[in-house]
């Protein structure tokens, strides 16, 4: 019989009202419904558009806090983090942008053919908006949307499935006891890194060039170091203090070499942003992945790990901790969708206004 894992000693409390920065007060804290979407067009949408940015936090989390997602990409700090850096399989040329309509919040970004790309509408009635919109412009697509609302959207629009974007989820019980045969390779790596004496502590806003460092390291080891999310990590840790983020760091010889970030996505499922190792630990990404998963409020039952992109690798390595399910995304579309620059469509948003 096998002794049990070491106990992870360091527990997170989540973070639940943030303030904004003090030169930039947020103009709106609630949700509030400054226009509606009966006869509102394509193009009122795209000049309504606000550049997002740090000082609309209070405003967008009441959004997510009232009408909660499931998907990984709805959360602020994911929005801000990937902000300046444009995710090739999102086709994103632009930094997010949002508006209000009629009680609901859309949130999107331009491609390179100055197409609105929108992510599902956050409100109470997501698959009617969908609906308008869509019937009134074929230069529009909507990414990333969940199954729950992808099915009630209708003959109207082309719905098509999206793999390579569905969130892995696992029961938070099960990664913190990792029992049974199927999490045996699982206990053997962290039992090896526990043999170096690694020890755990809450990650804050002054070990950022540490963790950046850690980064460092672990981009020496790709093949490809500059396809990475270097700089989307740079914004979290920039901002840590004043977004809802929590972690851990993993200190060996009083040195940081790993780390895990996350927040909590909804009521129940805590989500995971950035997991960065030193490769020169054997077993220390599945340590930190570990106690990181120890570190989550009991609170929450379940962890969200993001995709997988499509690439094998990363899709061999979520799949082998166990998900107990995945969010299912699909795009969302006209079926007369435009291949090409929208005419009569110029942008007139973003604004920074």
């Amino acid at each position: 019989m096998e002794p049990p894992l070491a106990p992870y000693p360091v527990s997170l409390t989540s973070v639940s009202t943030i303030a904004s920065s003090e030169s930039a007060p947020p103009p709106e804290t609630q949700v509030r419904t400054p226009a509606k979407a009966n006869g509102l067009s394509v193009q009122d949408v795209r000049q309504r558009m606000r550049l997002l940015t740090l000082r609309e936090q209070p405003l967008i989390n009441a959004y997510f806090t009232k009408f909660q997602p499931s998907v990984c990409e709805l959360t602020f700090a994911n929005l801000l983090n990937w902000n300046s850096t444009y995710p090739h399989y999102l086709g994103k040329a632009s930094p997010h942008c949002f508006c209000e309509v009629d009680g609901h919040l859309l949130i999107g970004f331009y491609d390179k053919l100055d197409r609105l790309k929108l992510y599902q509408p956050v409100g109470p009635e997501p698959e009617k908006l969908i609906v308008e919109l869509n019937r009134e412009s074929a230069a529009l697509k909507w990414t990333c949307v969940e199954e729950s609302i992808a099915k009630k959207v209708g003959p109207e629009s082309e719905v098509t499935s999206d793999r390579d974007n569905d969130d892995y989820i696992y029961d938070l019980r099960e990664i913190r006891a990792l029992s049974g045969k199927k999490f045996h390779r699982k206990r053997t790596y962290i039992k090896h890194c526990q043999e170096c004496h690694p020890t755990v502590v809450p990650l804050t806003g002054t070990m950022t060039e540490s963790c950046l460092e850690v980064n460092r390291k672990w981009l020496m080891d790709k093949e490809h170091p500059h396809d990475t999310d270097a700089t989307a990590l740079e914004i979290a840790l920039t901002n840590f203090d004043e977004l809802t983020l929590a972690g851990i760091g993993v200190l060996i010889n009083g040195a940081l070499e790993a780390f895990a970030i996350g927040e909590p996505l909804n009521g129940t499922t805590y989500v995971s942003h950035f997991l960065k190792a030193n490769y020169d630990f054997p077993g220390l990404f599945q340590y930190t992945a570990y106690a990181f998963a120890q570190s989550i409020p009991s609170s929450f039952t379940h962890l969200n790990k993001e995709q997988d992109l499509g690439l094998e690798g990363l899709r061999i390595a979520k799949e082998g901790w166990c998900p107990c399910s995945m969010v299912r995304k699909f795009t969302i579309r006209n079926a007369n969708w435009v291949t090409t620059t929208p005419h009569n469509t110029a942008k007139q948003g973003p604004t920074g206004e």
